[in-house]
């Protein structure tokens, strides 16, 4: 859950390809609306009160499934997981500012019922937060790497060699996912595998263990995956290319308001920035937003 993105890279090489590399965030928030792309992933911009309260909780959710599916790679027994997860938990809680001693005490509640719903889980962990970097477009003059972190990778005997990417979600409400999403296509595509695993975490108190922590896997049509390669990806990734040689990213203002979400641009914070002067705007910028720090080993 961690926000910080490297910003979208463009290379030239000697044969005059070029090179453009971004993750299914980076992919998202462009398609959504390109100044708020920028404004998140080039300009590293994040409010000056730091990362939401869910997100988070989700970052602890995250914390806390690493280690428990670490130890289950390792083979160890469910109650060492459990143990391994609360110990990395409770290290990682005060980093988490936002977060209330409450907050905490609600993290831990949902896990151990998720551990309770769960414990008697058997399958073959590959791999747990797998960073990758992958070509998945290549025709002259351009090519296009994506990258991102898989929760996790678990082994497909369906496949020779198959492996499944899971991806945990913490909500505290019911949330539908859909195999249209960008990021499980992209995780789908890094893994060469027709499914993905949606793991849901909920912190529901009123919902039943099965619903809150279930398993939603998603197919993949093939032609589906093979537009998106070759037609969908090489569009808004030109698209990127002209704003950025252009150093103009324009706003698309459907995207401000959408039922629960709302863009930290829009004017439903601080009173907004997208619908100021350009005169004021980068002033209200600097007064509300922050550039968070980029660590080369959160490129993902």
């Amino acid at each position: 859950m961690d926000e910080t993105k490297d910003t979208t890279v463009i290379e030239v090489e000697k044969e005059k390809w070029t090179t453009l590399q971004f993750d299914s965030q980076i992919l998202s928030a462009f398609m959504a609306c390109p100044r708020e792309m920028d404004y998140k992933y080039n300009q590293h911009l994040i409010p000056i009160g730091g990362p939401s309260k869910s997100m988070q909780k989700g970052t602890l959710v995250h914390e806390g499934m690493k280690s428990y599916y670490t130890g289950m790679q390792q083979g160890n027994y469910h109650d060492v997981n459990r143990l391994l997860a609360i110990d990395k938990i409770k290290e990682q809680s005060v980093t988490q500012e936002r977060l209330e001693s409450e907050d905490i005490a609600d993290i831990f509640r949902a896990f151990e019922e998720y551990w309770e719903f769960r414990k008697n889980d058997v399958f073959n962990v590959v791999f747990v937060e797998q960073l990758f970097k992958k070509i998945i477009y290549e025709k002259f003059p351009l090519r296009i790497v994506l990258t991102g972190r898989i929760d996790l990778g678990i082994s497909d005997a369906s496949r020779i060699n198959g492996i499944t990417p899971w991806d945990h979600k913490s909500e505290s409400e019911s949330w539908f996912y859909s195999a249209l999403n960008n990021q499980f296509k992209i995780y789908a595509l890094a893994c060469d595998s027709p499914t993905l695993v949606v793991n849901r975490f909920g912190f529901q108190k009123t919902v039943k263990p099965e619903k809150k922590f279930a398993r939603e896997t998603l197919n993949f049509e093939v032609d589906v995956l093979e537009e998106f390669k070759e037609e969908i990806l090489p569009y808004y990734a030109k698209q990127m290319l002209i704003a950025m040689e252009d150093n103009y990213f324009p706003p698309n203002y459907t995207n401000c308001i959408k039922g629960h979400f709302s863009c930290n641009f829009s004017d439903k914070h601080s009173g907004g920035i997208c619908n100021i002067t350009r005169e004021l705007r980068a002033e209200k910028v600097k007064r509300y937003f922050i550039e968070r720090e980029w660590d080369p080993k959160n490129d993902a």
